[in-house]
């Protein structure tokens, strides 16, 4: 087994069940997810819940300003919308099979 940063956030035991079949790719991918909810998303949780209008009439109906700067730099970093395929969407897809993308792990990370 050898060290991944996911295991920062889920059981070595539990990524040693995955890791064989994890691409390339999926590997790169995993990563830069981990260090983006490590130095994005988790220092930013603060702040999103201040941003959380208390009136209930604006509280579904505004965009979180942080959540908009987070969308931009995930979409920077190439790990948004990672649930779509390459094969039918070659324009914008990515090439995680169906295990990497249902993955616990990347599922972990992004509930983050």
């Amino acid at each position: 087994m050898v060290s991944h940063p996911v295991t920062e956030f889920i059981s070595p035991s539990a990524w040693a069940l995955v890791e064989d079949k994890f691409s390339p790719f999926a590997l790169e991918t995993l990563t830069k997810l981990c260090a983006f909810v490590r130095n994005d998303v988790i220092p930013a949780s603060k702040a999103y819940y201040a941003n959380i209008p208390t009136d209930p009439a604006k509280r579904w109906t505004s965009v979180n300003p942080v959540m908009v700067d987070l969308k931009a730099k995930a979409k920077t970093l190439g790990l948004w919308s990672l649930f779509l395929s390459r094969a039918h969407y070659p324009d914008v897809g990515v090439p995680l099979t169906n295990l990497e993308v249902t993955s616990p792990h990347l599922h972990f990370n992004h509930g983050r």
